[in-house]
């Protein structure tokens, strides 16, 4: 699981309440969709389904891959490309009309935080 938080204004106001949100890991091009929170996103396309989570004066949190979320899959990092790995986001306040946010976000030093071994021995 990898936390993930930002901070959404809109119209410059940092709101408060509900928030909705897509995530997508894509490469470079986001012509390749390594996964996303519900499965559905190809090609860098927005995912069907959102994340509902709460809005404090416009920051927010989430734990991408926590499945106790509802529309949150697992991470299946083993079909990641280290060397070309960003975050896209999509937010709404309403739950029916996502904007994209950009930039999409590198996430190379978290990648590889998961993808390091974890040794069983320890040698003194």
């Amino acid at each position: 699981m990898i936390p993930y938080s930002g901070r959404i204004a809109v119209d410059a106001v940092h709101g408060n309440g509900n928030g909705y949100f897509k995530f997508a890991f894509v490469n470079s091009t986001a012509s390749t969709s390594y996964w996303s929170n519900d499965s559905t996103s190809s090609a860098g396309s927005e995912p069907a389904a959102s994340i509902q989570t709460t809005l404090t004066s416009g920051r927010y949190q989430v734990v991408l891959g926590d499945t106790s979320l509802t529309n949150m899959n697992a991470l299946d990092t083993s079909s990641f490309d280290p060397s070309d790995l960003y975050l896209r986001v999509w937010f709404s306040e309403d739950n029916v009309s996502f904007d994209q946010l950009s930039p999409d976000t590198r996430i190379l030093p978290i990648y590889s935080a998961l993808r390091a071994g974890i040794s069983d021995d320890v040698i003194d």
